[in-house]
């Protein structure tokens, strides 16, 4: 083969099917990984409240620093 050539690669497409139903839910393998999904399971959630608890506490201290700054100028 000289420089020029490229060279010619045969490979087959990767068809990927959907399954239908509860079937395909393999529990034996959804057991094996039951930490990993615990712990996706509780950083979601952690993540959600955590944004949620910092949301409110911006809220609550941006009206305590304009009622300081009320208080500081009267």
């Amino acid at each position: 083969m000289s420089a020029s050539e490229t060279p010619k690669l045969s490979f087959s497409p990767i068809v990927y099917v959907p399954s239908h139903g509860w079937i395909s839910l393999n529990l034996r393998e959804v057991w094996n990984y039951r930490e990993l999904l615990v712990f996706l399971t509780w950083r979601d959630i952690k993540v959600r409240y955590d944004q949620a608890a910092l949301g409110v506490s911006w809220a609550a201290g941006g009206r305590i620093v304009a009622l300081g700054a009320q208080i500081a100028v009267s």
